[in-house]
């Protein structure tokens, strides 16, 4: 199952100049990136898609594209493997990397994160044989943004995936309530993460155009609904049980040689 971009109102309630400014970050998420991401578009719609999904995902996803000159696919050309990416958990090297585009209010996400999760990361991740990158896909509501954002304001202090961890706990739960000082509570309750510091990313302009650019990329490559996974020549979209992963992963480990 995935989530698809919904819309909330506005309040009557005064907004600050922080407040502003988030609110035309979510704006500018939905803004064409120009020629350049036509273009990319284009060689995707192009192609064929190879997905697995469950019935009603909706999710709209890259396509899986033939090696182009430089001996990569298009799809092959998203995985990044960069050392200092503190939103990537994993060896650098593994032979299998899994692309999550996500949203962090988004249930179904928070179904893959406390049921899913757990078993790649201690029957791959922790064996040296899979790479998770997260990528932001905000595509809900200006809470998306603002919890996007909370989690890279974590990532400055590399606790990335102990904030995803308590963000999604939360959306599993049913809790709804992302309010700035909510945001600030789930980094003081996190294991030496520094809040003074936390506050201060969390204002910081920086921070907001990272998941500005990020939302950008990912709505270029046709992902509307989440969770919607690339795994490398694989699109996975929707909260699949972990055998769908297992299948893929074990696949293309032996394909590497490494099974």
């Amino acid at each position: 199952m995935s989530e698809r971009t919904t819309s909330t109102s506005g309040t009557a309630k005064p907004r600050t100049g922080t407040e502003q400014s988030r609110s035309r970050t979510a704006r500018l998420i939905t803004v064409s990136l120009g020629m350049v991401v036509v273009a990319v578009i284009g060689i995707l719609a192009q192609t064929s898609q190879r997905t697995v999904s469950q019935p009603h995902t909706g999710a709209a996803a890259p396509a899986a594209t033939p090696t182009t000159a430089t001996g990569k696919s298009p799809l092959a050309q998203l995985v990044r493997r960069d050392p200092g990416d503190p939103a990537a958990i994993g060896p650098v090297d593994a032979p299998v990397v899994l692309i999550e585009y996500a949203d962090f209010t988004c249930k179904y996400c928070a179904a893959f994160a406390e049921e899913t999760l757990p078993a790649l990361l201690s029957q791959y991740v922790e064996q040296g044989k899979l790479r998770i990158e997260w990528r932001d896909a905000p595509v809900l509501s200006q809470h998306s943004v603002d919890t996007a954002v909370a989690a890279r304001a974590a990532a400055r202090q590399n606790l990335f995936w102990q904030y995803y961890e308590a963000l999604y706990a939360r959306t599993f739960a049913g809790d709804s309530g992302w309010s700035r000082k909510e945001l600030i509570d789930i980094a003081a309750s996190i294991d030496k993460l520094d809040v003074p510091a936390f506050t201060k990313a969390l204002d910081d302009p920086a921070v907001a155009q990272f998941v500005q650019k990020e939302a950008q990329a990912s709505a270029a490559l046709g992902v509307s609904g989440t969770p919607t996974f690339v795994l490398g020549e694989e699109v996975v979209n929707g909260a699949q049980p972990i055998e769908v992963f297992r299948r893929l992963i074990d696949a293309q480990l032996a394909e590497a040689g490494k099974g």
